[in-house]
């Protein structure tokens, strides 16, 4: 069988909206139930049911010892997982070209990765992964999984990107789930829960390579920063320029580093406000802390809170696990929000409350948790202008506006031209003893 795609939203929405899965929690007088395999109409190792029989046994949580996999999964959950497993190996080219659509969809041009490199990479990793899953080798999943973490984060694939593109995956998967019968909600909660376990390893593995790969940057960025006097930079943190406007900004970055208060970075798309960031972060007290991106334009609105604040269990439909947050998981560091614009108005209203209070609360819990994250935010837009037009609240730019830095457009800056011809050629491995021609560089609009 071979899908066809096409390209909107509002097209393959069908697809989306039937694998919207509901609360997968059993309560039978107060008791929290778990199902066992020969219940879940698909069998297990030692025996099965007809497929589709009613659950007619559950086990009660407190009965058994706790998930052996990740806190999370049981091993009569990944038994049951068997068939629809199966599946996804079988139908596994169809299911990465939907992935890829769907990527497509959602990022558009700003994805990270090529269509063959974006095949390559997570076919033979999804390849690798069913196959140890199929033969319950959970050990061998892990590292296989590990190793994925470690390619995005080399290929440097913003964290982000990698979460939303997990989510779509589970989408692509659900297309090749039997249709008649379907499989009961146990087993896509027992599925999402395997997503969750791939969630845990892949960012502890992106993480545990970029801080490394953010060391070793920062310690020749220092090396190359104590040679030069700062009126002769060219290279600061990354960014490349001689210009008085760029000198102006490094001076604002080095200033801004200094202290720990909310930032706005404004620039047109493709200045590098997302350097400038990192840059501010690198400068600061403590530089190896965690530093988080998040293109608040690549996240749907409506999941944007969830992703910030982090949710607990049972919050909401497919909420199997706790998940702690952009927030928490930028403890002691930065968190960078790209397009901040894109935001919805109401996020923005408890995103606002968090950098007061230095607070947060997950999606479904009653507390408040403490942080200590410093919030740099950007947009592309005039700020006054989205304030006018409803895209950014007052408030919050009240907030932000006490500390802006302007991300210049290269046309401004064109006796940087050079700098920035030979440092990109330089960064390739065909560019060495080349160069551009600089006035056909200056005629051109940038």
């Amino acid at each position: 069988m071979r899908l066809s795609f096409r390209k909107s939203e509002e097209e393959l929405s069908p697809i989306i909206v039937h694998t919207r899965l509901p609360r997968t929690t059993l309560r039978e007088e107060g008791v929290l139930l778990m199902p066992q395999p020969e219940t879940l109409g698909l069998g297990g190792r030692n025996g099965a049911n007809p497929r589709g029989a009613a659950v007619q046994d559950a086990r009660p949580v407190n009965a058994v010892q706790p998930p052996r996999h990740y806190h999370l999964l049981w091993d009569e959950e990944l038994d049951a997982l068997q068939p629809v497993l199966t599946r996804v190996s079988e139908h596994l080219a169809e299911v990465v070209d939907h992935w890829h659509q769907l990527c497509i969809l959602h990022f558009g041009d700003t994805r990270s990765l090529a269509e063959a490199e974006f095949r390559d990479l997570f076919y033979n990793a999804l390849l690798r992964n069913t196959k140890d899953l199929l033969v319950g080798d959970m050990d061998r999943y892990a590292v296989d999984t590990i190793h994925t973490g470690e390619l995005l984060c080399e290929r440097k694939v913003p964290f982000a990107e990698v979460v939303a593109s997990l989510h779509l995956y589970e989408q692509s998967a659900y297309t090749v789930f039997p249709k008649n019968p379907p499989p009961p909600i146990e087993i896509y909660a027992a599925f999402d829960k395997l997503s969750h376990i791939r969630m845990i390893l892949l960012s502890d593995a992106y993480f545990r390579s970029a801080s490394p790969s953010a060391g070793a940057r920062i310690r020749a960025l220092e090396r190359q920063a104590s040679l030069v006097a700062p009126e002769h930079r060219v290279i600061f943190h990354g960014l490349v320029g001689a210009s008085a406007t760029m000198r102006r900004l490094y001076d604002r970055i080095d200033a801004a580093g200094e202290t720990r208060g909310t930032i706005m970075i404004v620039g047109e798309s493709g200045t590098g406000k997302e350097l400038i960031a990192r840059a501010i972060h690198e400068c600061g007290a403590v530089p190896t802390a965690p530093f988080v991106a998040l293109n608040c334009a690549a996240i749907p609105k409506d999941l944007i809170e969830s992703e910030l604040f982090g949710y607990r269990k049972g919050a909401f439909s497919g909420a199997n696990a706790d998940y702690l947050g952009l927030f928490r998981a930028a403890e002691g560091g930065t968190l960078f929000l790209d397009e901040i614009t894109e935001m919805a108005a109401e996020t923005q209203s408890k995103l606002l409350r968090a950098v007061q209070e230095c607070n947060v609360r997950q999606v479904g819990s009653t507390r408040e948790v403490p942080v200590d994250v410093r919030l740099i935010a950007s947009t592309n837009r005039a700020p006054e202008e989205a304030v006018r037009a409803g895209n950014l609240r007052e408030d919050l730019y009240y907030r932000l506006q006490a500390g802006v830095l302007n991300a210049p457009p290269l046309r401004e800056r064109a006796e940087d031209l050079p700098f920035w011809s030979n440092t990109l050629l330089s960064s390739s491995t065909n560019g060495c003893g080349r160069k551009l021609p600089c006035e056909m560089l200056k005629k051109t609009r940038w």
